[in-house]
């Protein structure tokens, strides 16, 4: 008889060491676990979205002229596409400007918004040349965590709430050359 209520005993306590395992294993996930898996996941999708507007910028410097990377931003929609196919990505604007640095003259560049806009002083044979032409692009975009926690209605940025991240690329203009048949700069065309 003595045996069996300690086995009884054992059994209840056994039970209730699983009750109590139950609860500190969900409060584990949800405090812990949950967190470091965003905390994780936000940097990576930040480097790989950063490397998709990179190679984007590329191939926008590759272009034959420049007004051709500025109208290929506004009306393709690669770049945004890209981006969403990471997923935890959303990306916002978008920004593309040449900038325009002197080699000889440092601290001089210019920072240019819009094609046809290269003054004659910034072009490869002008005052200040030579320079380094460089196209940037620059993206807003927000990146979601991977699992949302509701925290009582607090937005805590990149565990219940998006993440904003400006993206920053910068690629050397490549051609530098003349339209043979205007004598024009395609950097101006």
């Amino acid at each position: 008889m003595a045996a069996c209520r300690t086995s009884l005993a054992r059994l209840r306590l056994k039970g209730q060491q699983a009750a109590e395992f139950a609860g500190a294993i969900t409060i584990l996930v949800l405090c812990i676990f949950l967190p470091l898996m965003d905390l994780v996941v936000v940097p990576v999708r930040v480097g790989l979205a950063t490397a998709s507007v990179n190679s984007y910028v590329r191939e926008l410097s590759r272009l034959d002229r420049l007004s051709q990377a500025f109208e290929m931003l506004d009306t393709d929609p690669r770049w945004k596409t890209s981006l969403a196919r990471l997923g935890g990505v959303s990306a916002k604007t978008a920004r593309l400007s040449l900038v325009v640095d002197s080699i000889d003259e440092l601290g001089m560049h210019a920072n240019l918004d819009g094609p046809r806009a290269v003054p004659a002083e910034w072009l490869p044979d002008g005052a200040h040349c030579p320079c380094n032409f460089m196209l940037s692009l620059q993206v807003h975009a927000e990146i979601f965590p991977l699992v949302t926690v509701p925290i009582g209605g607090v937005h805590v940025p990149g565990l219940n709430a998006p993440f904003q991240v400006v993206l920053n690329s910068q690629a050397a203009w490549e051609n530098l050359g003349r339209n043979p048949a205007t004598q024009e700069y395609f950097l101006n065309e």
